[in-house]
């Protein structure tokens, strides 16, 4: 009897400042969980937030959002040894890990050199939370191309070849070459491939990238490109 006393008298001598705040919270968090008021106000911190998070995980499937290292960490790019039809050419693909390293010795100014040797040869670079993982690349080539050899076995389903590539540490690429014979002419620039799609994982989210084809450069350039034109014409012009 005596507590709810207690709780009587207390609830009775709330003053009007208490209620008009209670029901000024009461009215808030109704508003906000209207969405013409969401629209108005704009979204919340914590939603903006998730939103900017989802837009940063979307940015390599979305064009309209510009990657960055954090976002896009793969990238692939090719060098070939040759532009010219007839005999062989390598072709370079560099797999690039954007991200940067979290893993950093930790050195101190006391240390001598072989002790700071012992300590950067204690840390494995693939143990970084911004490795890639699974990373496989992927290459089909075109009729009257075909496939002599590779840095990496390949597997091979009709003509499309698929590596499985090292993980990658932050910071640090990998290297594929891949040997091929040429087309024996190349009337006009000629695709050697459709092109070449790596994928890889980090924090457990695919991620993917694309090379452009090879190509070989035309045989012969056409007469018609040839012809000398008027700007061109370094003789003294008449009365000169």
């Amino acid at each position: 009897m005596i507590y709810h006393n207690e709780v009587y008298v207390i609830t009775e001598n709330k003053s009007w400042l208490y209620k008009v705040t209670a029901w000024a919270i009461t009215i808030g968090l109704l508003l906000q969980s209207f969405p013409f008021w969401q629209g108005l106000n704009g979204p919340q911190p914590v939603l903006a937030e998730a939103i900017t998070a989802v837009s940063a995980l979307d940015a390599p499937h979305n064009p309209t959002i510009q990657p960055d290292a954090l976002v896009h960490p793969i990238s692939i790019s090719r060098v070939q040894s040759s532009y010219q039809a007839g005999g062989t050419a390598v072709i370079t693909y560099t797999v690039s890990n954007n991200l940067p390293p979290t893993l950093f010795p930790d050195l101190s100014a006391a240390a001598n050199v072989t002790e700071t040797v012992a300590i950067l040869a204690g840390i494995t670079p693939e143990d970084d939370l911004n490795t890639l993982y699974d990373v496989s690349l992927s290459l089909a080539l075109l009729p009257g191309t075909t496939y002599l050899d590779s840095s990496f076995p390949p597997s091979q389903t009709a003509g499309t070849f698929d590596w499985d590539l090292p993980v990658i540490p932050p910071g640090t690429d990998q290297l594929l070459t891949v040997t091929i014979s040429l087309p024996a002419s190349s009337p006009g620039f000629t695709f050697l491939d459709e092109g070449a799609l790596v994928t890889a994982t980090a924090w457990d989210i695919p991620f993917s990238s694309n090379a452009r084809p090879a190509v070989l450069a035309p045989d012969s350039i056409e007469p018609a490109l040839l012809q000398p034109a008027a700007a061109a014409d370094l003789s003294p012009l008449p009365g000169w």
